[in-house]
C-alpha cells in the first residue's frame, strides 16, 4: 500500500479534453510509473451534486472547463521530492510543457499516510469507482479533528454499504495540513457519502473550525484505469 501520495487537482477546457487526456493516460502515467518508488496512479473527474462534470472551484469555476484529480502513489514521501515538482520542470519535454500549460487553477500536495481504515491492503486501482477528497486546516483544532477522524468519521463510513477505504493523509508540501480520501464501489454512494451529510454534534463543530481549501470536498469519478 503507498505510504505517500502526490495529489494534483487542476481543471481542463472542454475544447482541449480529449487531447489532454491522451496524452496524460497514454504517455503522462506511464513515464511516472517507470519512476523509482512510484507505485500507483488513479485519475479522477470532479462532479458536482448531481454528478455532472464540474471545475474543481465548483461553481465558482470556468464554465467551459472540466475539473480533475491526478493522484499517484509511492513508498514514502522523499520519492515525490528526489527530484522534487521543481526540479523535474525544467527538464520537461516540450510535449510535456504544452500539455501542462492547458491545465487551469492547478494545485497540489504532497501528503503522507497517516493511517486507513476498511477496503483491501491492495494498490489495484479498480477497486473503487469514486471519491471524495476533503483538504483542510484546523488551526489550533489539529487534535480534535484528529480524533474526531479517527472516533467520528471513521465509524460512520464503515457502516456505509458501499464504502470501500478511508485515509487520513499529513501534508509535506501543499495549502493545507490535513487531507482526507475516502473512496466507494459507486459514484452515486460517494454523492451520498456520509462525509457531506453527517450532522452530529461533533462533526458540526468541526465543520466550523476547520479552513477548507477552495473547492473542498472534491467528489470525482474514476476515469483511469477504467
Amino acid at each position: 500500500m503507498s505510504g505517500a501520495i502526490w495529489a494534483i487537482f487542476y481543471d481542463i477546457a472542454v475544447d482541449d479534453r480529449d487531447t489532454y487526456m491522451r496524452w496524460f493516460h497514454d504517455v503522462h502515467i506511464p513515464e511516472k510509473l517507470a519512476r523509482p518508488g512510484y507505485v500507483s496512479a488513479g485519475h479522477f473527474g470532479v462532479v458536482d451534486a448531481n454528478g455532472a462534470p464540474v471545475s474543481v472551484a465548483g461553481s465558482q469555476g470556468n464554465q467551459n472547463a472540466e475539473g480533475y484529480i491526478a493522484l499517484f502513489g509511492g513508498g514514502d514521501t522523499s520519492v515525490f521530492l528526489n527530484p522534487s515538482p521543481a526540479q523535474i520542470k525544467p527538464n520537461q519535454t516540450h510535449e510535456t510543457r504544452l500539455m501542462m500549460g492547458r491545465r487551469i487553477n492547478s494545485r497540489s500536495f504532497i501528503a503522507a499516510r497517516e493511517w486507513s481504515a476498511g477496503g483491501q491492503d491492495t494498490d489495484d486501482e479498480r477497486l473503487d469507482s469514486a471519491i471524495v477528497l476533503s483538504c483542510c486546516d484546523t488551526p489550533g483544532q489539529d487534535e480534535d479533528y484528529g480524533a474526531y477522524c479517527v472516533q467520528d468519521l471513521k465509524p460512520t463510513l464503515k457502516a456505509h454499504p458501499d464504502f470501500r477505504s478511508l485515509t487520513k493523509f499529513l501534508a509535506t508540501v501543499g495549502p493545507m495540513k490535513h487531507a482526507t480520501i475516502s473512496s466507494f464501489a459507486s459514484l452515486e454512494a460517494a454523492l451520498n457519502s456520509p462525509t457531506l451529510t453527517t450532522s452530529s454534534e461533533w462533526a458540526v463543530r468541526i465543520a466550523n473550525a476547520q479552513s477548507p481549501i477552495p473547492g473542498s470536498p472534491l467528489i470525482a469519478r474514476r476515469i483511469w484505469p477504467d
